[in-house]
């Protein structure tokens, strides 16, 4: 996973103030007109968000000054529980309140996928670019979803079926083509390598949710026509835990046979290394040959 050298900035005031606002927006007496105005307001947004993201060709300057740490990590947090508080309080003064702080949650998304997500690994390719910026919005759209759920709930499954959609790109690829092996096979390192196994964990972790989240946005959005045995398909949870397990499984087979890294792992600076690994259960033998140009050759 990509990470920054400073720190992750709070991002629970946003989630609050996105809880929040979507309930408000959501709200049957909130009228016509400015539920429309809400829906121009975020789409342009974030479409001004996405446009600064994929425009820039490195990192902003001064991303770790003392004054933006206090304008992104403090002032703009606060706003945004400001924000919540005025919805919470007077739905008429809360809608103008949270629609003109939505460019503001947009801008802070936009500054902190820029300052700790993109260029701080700094991905040379638009597309690269777009698909993790589109990974890091997922998580406010989920928020989003699940804060839509009690009311409109086929809209909050949609929701959250576009925010997996938004992810699933980034973890594939970075599971298929960004590094020498996926997550599982990257915990099969020895200790000795000096690499950090959380981003691992969390990796899995996290697909492992998307999972359990695609399935459960499917079967919801099923129609209330299709039924197993009188029951609607789409009221039977033991459908989405069954799905969820059995891709979970099929991905853990692909992705961790052999369970090893084909990679030297002893440290030998050879001319040629060539690498032998042979799974039996859940042990495997690994035999390598490593040689150089006087001849000599080593077999472990």
């Amino acid at each position: 996973m990509p990470r920054s050298t400073c720190a992750q900035p709070p991002r629970v005031t946003l989630f609050l103030f996105v809880v929040v606002y979507v309930r408000l927006v959501l709200d049957p007496t909130l009228g016509k007109t400015k539920k429309l105005i809400s829906a121009v307001v975020n789409g342009c947004a974030a479409a001004l968000s996405a446009y600064y993201v994929l425009s820039l060709h490195g990192p902003p300057r001064n991303e770790g000054s003392f004054s933006a740490v206090i304008i992104f990590v403090v002032v703009i947090p606060a706003l945004f529980t400001l924000t919540a508080a005025l919805i919470l309080y007077s739905q008429t003064v809360g809608c103008f309140a949270g629609t003109a702080a939505v460019f503001l949650a947009w801008a802070y998304l936009a500054w902190s996928a820029v300052a700790l997500w993109i260029f701080p690994s700094f991905y040379p390719d638009m597309l690269e670019r777009t698909v993790a910026f589109a990974c890091f919005a997922s998580p406010v759209i989920l928020v989003a979803a699940v804060a839509a759920i009690p009311s409109r709930p086929r809209l909050g499954y949609v929701a959250g079926l576009i925010a997996a959609a938004l992810a699933w790109p980034h973890f594939v690829y970075h599971e298929r083509g960004l590094y020498l092996a996926n997550s599982w096979n990257m915990l099969n390192l020895p200790d000795s390598a000096g690499m950090d196994f959380a981003d691992a964990k969390l990796t899995i972790i996290a697909i492992l949710f998307l999972v359990v989240v695609t399935a459960c946005s499917l079967v919801r959005l099923c129609p209330a026509n299709w039924s197993i045995k009188g029951r609607p398909l789409r009221d039977r949870i033991w459908l989405v835990l069954a799905a969820s397990f059995v891709v979970s499984i099929v991905w853990f087979v692909l992705a961790a046979t052999p369970y090893t890294v084909p990679r030297p792992h002893h440290g030998v600076d050879a001319e040629i290394y060539v690498v032998y690994v042979e799974k039996r259960g859940f042990r495997f033998r690994e035999t390598s040959i490593a040689a150089w140009r006087d001849g000599k050759a080593y077999v472990t």
